[in-house]
C-alpha cells in the first residue's frame, strides 16, 4: 500500500478529491481521516476524537491510500507530453479567437452580455499564464 500520504502533509483539495473517488459516505469518518491526513493527528487520535470505530477507520483509510496509488499509476496517462513552452505555444493561439468572441458579443443581449464576461475571465487566465498582466 502506498505510503506516500503522509498525515499532516496532505491538502484539503487532494484529500477532497481522492474521497470523491471512492463511496466513503460517513460524516464522522470523513472527519476523523480528514483530521489525520490533513491535520496531522494520528490514527488514534483522529478515531477518538470523532468517535469513529478503529477497524472501520483503518478500512476506510486503506481505500484513500488505494484510490491515492490508483491516481498515481493514472496520473502519467493525463500529463501532457508537450513540454511547458508547447502549453504557452498553444494559449497564444488560442488567446486572439478567444478575445474575438468576446468582442463579436451583441452586449444588448443578456445571454450574450453574460457571454462575454465569462469569456474575459477565459483571457484574463490566459494573460496571466502568459505573464501578460
Amino acid at each position: 500500500m502506498s505510503e506516500r500520504l503522509e498525515p499532516g502533509k496532505v491538502s484539503g483539495q487532494q484529500f477532497d478529491l481522492l474521497l470523491a473517488g471512492t463511496s466513503i459516505r460517513g460524516e464522522r469518518v470523513i472527519a476523523a481521516l480528514r483530521d489525520h491526513l490533513v491535520g496531522g493527528l494520528s490514527q488514534t487520535e483522529a478515531w477518538e476524537k470523532h468517535g469513529v470505530n478503529k477497524s472501520q477507520f483503518s478500512r476506510r483509510l486503506d481505500v484513500i491510500k488505494k484510490e491515492s496509488l490508483r491516481a498515481e499509476q493514472l496520473a502519467p496517462f493525463y500529463s501532457s507530453s508537450q513540454d511547458e513552452s508547447s502549453m504557452f505555444g498553444l494559449l497564444k493561439q488560442v488567446y486572439p479567437h478567444v478575445c474575438w468572441r468576446r468582442d463579436a458579443q451583441n452586449l444588448d443581449d443578456p445571454y450574450e452580455r453574460r457571454e462575454a464576461e465569462r469569456l474575459q475571465v477565459q483571457i484574463d487566465q490566459i494573460e496571466e499564464a502568459l505573464g501578460l498582466i
